[in-house]
């Protein structure tokens, strides 16, 4: 090997362990801006599917993700599991809703993988006048499996998440 070949070999070796690096850092870190919806509920934006959805933050929740049933059918690589899960909202409404599998979701340069879900049912209660559209209008909620294995910070007076 002359001393060109070495250089050439060494440069490329650099260069593709420094990509390699840099794209590890570049995703081990995330700062998520929190957008208060008009109740004052903690939502962050989430891209499944190359769709950009604003995703409520609910802690509360035990799944990685409830998504409306009409949205499901326009993501690729979902599958169901065939489990169905009953709740009871508190008005002592019950639902059953489907479980599925989502590979691989992206915020911003983070990705997380394997997420179990549900099928998103209404979970509105409301004590007198409902204001309208919100049984239609339901978004995405992110539960505690969302955020499983990861370290989370939430920064109330900055508005940001940082995982």
């Amino acid at each position: 090997m002359n001393i060109w070949q070495f250089l050439s070999f060494s440069i490329l070796i650099t260069l593709f362990s420094t990509s390699i690096i840099a794209k590890q850092v570049e995703c081990s870190r995330v700062e998520i801006p929190i957008i208060f919806d008009e109740f004052g509920l903690p939502t962050i934006e989430v891209i499944i599917g190359g769709s950009t959805y604003r995703a409520l933050v609910d802690l509360g929740a035990e799944e990685g993700i409830y998504f409306p049933i009409s949205e499901i059918k326009k993501i690729s690589g979902v599958k169901y599991t065939g489990e169905t899960v009953n709740s009871v909202n508190i008005l002592g409404a019950i639902h059953s809703d489907r479980k599925f599998f989502l590979p691989a979701l992206k915020v911003q340069c983070m990705r997380f993988n394997n997420l179990t879900g549900l099928e998103l049912s209404p979970w509105a209660a409301s004590l007198g006048d409902a204001p309208e559209g919100v049984e239609e209008n339901q978004q995405v909620v992110l539960g505690r499996g969302f955020f499983y294995d990861k370290v989370v910070t939430f920064d109330y007076t900055n508005e940001t998440i940082t995982i």
